[in-house]
């Protein structure tokens, strides 16, 4: 054979070869074809955009949209989406249980049709689509029960399948419409108008927050409007009311409604009077719909609300990741002043017209966060004033304390300037009835808060300073001296990392040494309660230890001062590095007296 016969034929072997191929690839497997031998119709769902429905001479139009699936007929609504989702997943998977073949012709075969129902159906389903043209003419029920007849298309076999298809179909039209008042979502409503007899009032969601901008101005209550929101979400219509007798019900003019914005779409729902002869019904309309709907009364109890049911009932609203400053004033003068390092937290000195102080001690990052806590989660008693007039009734044109918080920025932003920027201001007034009057000044009313929580609020620096005293690495530790009325001891380190006890009889216990300087090395307070060393510290049975340290740059000694007990059993104490006394635990009391012999 030449060369050039056998390149032909090879390049015509390739070319069959991918040629089969492609066909494979294209053509449905063996697996797939009988699964699709087991349904009556092989269509995709998702390219019908129409649906027709034909039950004798009532004719259901369905088309879908952009914005999804919409009744034209015979009443133009918007359709329920989870119906025809439904409706379309039946027809796509609708089981055959036989298929009847070979019924003759002429006569015989429309003896046949009529047998069976089909000859002239009176229930019929059309699925159209870009690719989909697909006609299924239900029949009667067969004998086998759940079953039916049908044919698709007008043309043989007549299949015998499952009815639930069948059933779908037969349902009258209000089974297609949207059973729903909105077609939002709650999360997608940004502003709320209520128009109520007594007078408007309107909400917006401003960055996932509700304010009430009529007819006071004054931040919701966000679980209340979500709740509502939620309700009215969750009210289905009962029946949808064509005929006459419903009441004269003008969506646009109506004195009793609510209107939901989102982006640019917008309803409204008129509320009308009872239903007659159906106890706990009323009857609504909706503006982008036609007829009348009639739902539980309940709906009128949702959306009957005040402004101060709809009011956000929390003391603040203060979002703590903004927060860089807190300045606590008494009198107009500042007490504490708090910044924010990164992550923690620092006390800062107290300025005067002659100095100011530049030192910084650390704070308690659990005790800011408490306080901002507290204002966000905890309730005002009442609402006194919509509006911050007369501020000197109830002491708050020179407040007796007040809260400032601030978020602090080094450079311009689009937002504000570098420095300091107030967020919110916290001002509490005078007293009665065993409540503050208070209000936050960015706010135009006025309030009265507990007693008993405004007495509660950490105010002084002391209720911020930090409770960890000592917090040594073991390695920096070089010896301790315990010195009390009766003896003086003395732990030090040998150059192997060993602890020896001196100046005592006996035989070391290892445990209470390891006991006692991992108690050393990690001391906290259990609170601080004098800014200087004036708190009771004359005791007889006072004890002191002096802990000699170094690292690699210094070597330092550090006092620690242990006196008379307090009514709990813990113990006052001194620090050399820190001015202040402070509470020692009565149990870190008993690990550092314990017997370090036998």
């Amino acid at each position: 054979m030449k060369l050039r016969t056998t390149l032909a034929l090879l390049v015509i072997a390739v070319a069959l070869g991918i040629f089969v191929w492609i066909l494979d690839r294209k053509s449905p497997g063996t697996r797939e074809r009988l699964a699709r031998r087991a349904y009556v119709v092989d269509f995709d769902r998702n390219d019908v955009t129409r649906l027709e429905i034909e039950n004798g001479d009532t004719k259901i139009k369905l088309a879908k949209t952009a914005s999804g699936w919409n009744l034209t007929a015979p009443v133009a609504d918007r359709a329920d989406q989870k119906a025809v989702d439904n409706l379309l997943y039946a027809a796509q998977f609708l089981k055959r249980r036989d298929a009847i073949t070979n019924l003759g012709k002429g006569e015989q075969k429309r003896n046949y049709f009529r047998q069976f129902g089909v000859l002239r159906p009176h229930l019929i389903l059309r699925c159209l689509g870009k690719h989909t043209q697909i006609v299924l003419e239900f029949g009667s029920e067969t004998a086998l029960d759940g079953t039916c007849y049908l044919r698709v298309d007008g043309q043989e076999p007549v299949f015998v399948a499952e009815d639930n298809l069948k059933n779908l179909i037969s349902e009258n039209s209000d089974y297609f419409r949207d059973h729903q008042l909105t077609p939002f979502l709650p999360s997608e409503v940004n502003r709320i108008l209520f128009n109520q007899a007594a007078g408007e009032i309107e909400l917006s969601r401003q960055r996932d927050e509700w304010q009430i901008l009529r007819p006071i101005k004054a931040r919701a209550d966000n679980a209340a409007i979500n709740r509502l929101l939620q309700q009215i979400a969750n009210t289905s219509i009962l029946q949808f009311q064509d005929q006459e007798g419903s009441g004269d019900l003008d969506v646009e003019n109506s004195a009793t409604s609510l209107s939901l914005f989102s982006e640019q779409s917008k309803v409204k729902i008129a509320y009308g009077p009872a239903v007659p002869n159906q106890p706990g019904r009323i009857y609504v309309r909706v503006s982008d719909r036609p007829s009348t709907f009639i739902v539980d009364e309940s709906l009128l109890r949702t959306v009957n609300q005040k402004p101060n049911d709809l009011r956000d009932r929390k003391i603040m609203r203060l979002n703590p990741d903004l927060i860089d400053r807190i300045t606590i004033m008494s009198d107009g003068k500042p007490i504490t002043q708090l910044s924010r390092r990164e992550t923690r937290w620092v006390l800062l000195g107290n300025s005067s017209e002659n100095q100011t102080a530049t030192s910084e001690a650390p704070a308690e990052a659990e005790q800011v966060n408490r306080l901002i806590n507290t204002l966000n989660d905890s309730d005002v008693s009442r609402f006194v004033s919509d509006s911050a007039i007369e501020l000197d009734r109830y002491g708050l044109e020179r407040p007796a304390l007040e809260f400032a918080f601030s978020s602090y920025s080094t450079e311009n932003t689009a937002e504000a300037n570098a420095g300091e920027t107030r967020l919110a201001t916290l001002a509490i007034g005078g007293s009665e009835n065993g409540n503050y009057y208070a209000r936050v000044e960015e706010e135009p009313y006025i309030v009265a808060l507990p007693k008993q929580l405004v007495q509660q609020l950490p105010t002084s620096s002391l209720a911020f300073r930090s409770r960890e005293i000592l917090s040594l690495p073991r390695s920096e530790l070089l010896s301790v001296e315990i010195k009390s009325k009766d003896q003086t001891a003395k732990l030090t380190r040998t150059g192997k990392g060993q602890w020896v006890v001196q100046g005592l009889t006996g035989k070391q216990n290892d445990l209470a040494v390891q006991t006692f300087l991992d108690t050393v090395a990690n001391l906290r307070a259990v609170a601080w309660v004098s800014a200087d060393d004036s708190a009771p510290m004359a005791d007889p049975s006072e004890q002191k230890l002096v802990l000699h340290l170094k690292n690699q740059n210094s070597a330092m000694e550090i006092a620690l001062r242990i006196a008379a007990p307090d009514q709990d059993g813990n113990r006052y104490a001194t620090i050399s590095t820190q001015p202040g006394t402070f509470l020692l635990s009565a149990a870190d009391f008993q690990r550092l007296e314990a017997s370090l012999v036998y």
